[in-house]
């Protein structure tokens, strides 16, 4: 699994969109309703080499169909990328235009206080990008029309947003997202290393965090937005400090817990990322009779695999011979849904006391399909690929868990994992 993280910034580009299509709930047919899989959740699977977004996408750019008058061509588009203003100044805005023929159009730029315009010449088949006025925080509306008419052929509205603010201290760095904004996430690390440290900011959030190294590279961003904030900063190394307390957010785990068969272990994956100042780190897993199953010391950069019995576990991580834990997490060992293959159909067992979410895959590049299967019932999926693979997460994530990913089924990293047959001939 090595340092894979869950995706930020420009790693979110090509998260496919899961629409929940159909299902059969309980014992009777049902259209399957949909689920908001937190975010975090969402990153987590990416990470795995599983997109799931279910209920919304994620976009980093705002993009609206442009209708050409008297032509077919239903694939031309409008785009506009945002980015955010930081501080007092101007937010740097790109544009994009989309045809099949070349074409000449004129735009309106429109804003409080603003109105701008500007011509743009496309190419056929071509995007072609030009840059707008750069702008303050507000709303805005680009309208593109035929080069010399008035008819709108396409208008796409925006806003700039504040940057998450980014300020530095003695070993520490303090995020702001501004009030008003919404939530934000992303990743900071050393300049140039490979351990990523990951935050999720609540808008009018605050968070310090512990920076042993003097250059921090950053990346921020938010759903349905895109860039809040990237660059690097610098931070004071030489000056008074103390060791790493368990609030500097001074050490991270991510972990992965596949599903436990019947009579067998689960695989549970467990990676760090460790600020170079902590000494002495180590690890605990405890049952739910607070009995400790695993234990050990851990480094930043590095993975281990545990082999977990189903069941609730608490997990804690300890550093610098300090007796109050850096992190404690409660997390679950799954049993595997039950997949069985019918006449163009799969049967979908939920053995666990809890719902799960469960997103079948074809393996005819068919659309995926997703529906929530309740504590112990069993669905119903119409099904007209030969193959499936089907992977199951928690239908309801504990926000506080949010490092951590329980899923129903084996990990979809698995390469080992089988497809299931599933008959059309019948």
């Amino acid at each position: 699994m090595g340092q894979q993280r869950y995706a930020t910034g420009a790693r979110l580009a090509g998260v496919v969109v899961l629409a929940l299509l159909a299902g059969v709930l309980g014992v009777g047919p049902a259209s399957a309703a949909p689920s908001d899989v937190p975010a975090p959740v969402q990153r987590l699977a990416a990470a795995s080499g599983h997109d799931l977004t279910v209920g919304h996408a994620r976009v980093a750019a705002h993009r609206t169909a442009l209708r050409l008058p008297d032509d077919d061509d239903d694939q031309a588009w409008l785009e506009v990328d945002p980015r955010c203003a930081s501080g007092t100044h101007k937010a740097k805005v790109a544009a994009a235009v989309f045809t099949s023929t070349k074409v000449r159009l004129d735009y309106v730029l429109t804003g409080t206080g603003l109105h701008r315009t500007g011509t743009v010449r496309t190419k056929a088949d071509r995007p072609v990008t030009f840059t707008l006025p750069s702008l303050r925080t507000g709303a805005y509306r680009l309208a593109v029309t035929l080069h010399g008419r008035t008819d709108v052929l396409a208008d796409s509205a925006f806003e700039v947003l504040p940057c998450v603010q980014v300020k530095a201290s003695c070993r520490a760095l303090t995020f702001t997202n501004p009030v008003g904004n919404p939530a934000a996430y992303g990743r900071y690390s050393g300049h140039g290393r490979s351990q990523d440290f990951e935050l999720d900011l609540a808008p009018g959030q605050s968070l310090t965090v512990r920076a042993d190294h003097s250059k921090i590279d950053y990346d921020l961003t938010a759903d349905e937005y895109g860039d809040l904030g990237h660059g690097t900063a610098k931070v004071r190394q030489s000056c008074s400090h103390g060791p790493a307390q368990p609030g500097d957010h001074a050490l991270q785990t991510v972990g992965f817990a596949a599903c436990a068969q019947p009579g067998a272990l689960a695989s549970v994956q467990l990676s760090w990322s460790v600020q170079p100042s902590l000494k002495r780190a180590r690890y605990e897993v405890l049952d739910a009779r607070q009995q400790v199953v695993a234990q050990g010391s851990l480094k930043g950069g590095r993975d281990k695999e545990l082999a977990l019995a189903e069941g609730t576990y608490t997990y804690r991580s300890f550093a610098n011979r300090l007796t109050e834990p850096f992190e404690e997490i409660s997390f679950v060992v799954l049993a595997c849904v039950e997949v069985t293959p019918r006449c163009r159909a799969l049967d979908l067992r939920n053995p666990n006391a809890v719902a799960v979410l469960v997103v079948a895959e074809g393996s005819d590049d068919e659309d995926a399909e997703a529906v929530v299967v309740g504590a112990g019932k069993t669905v119903t999926v119409p099904w007209t690929s030969t193959g499936a693979s089907v992977t199951a997460y928690l239908e309801v994530e504990d926000p506080a868990r949010w490092s951590f990913l329980s899923l129903a089924s084996p990990a979809p990293w698995d390469e080992d994992v089988a497809e299931t047959t599933v008959p059309q001939n019948c």
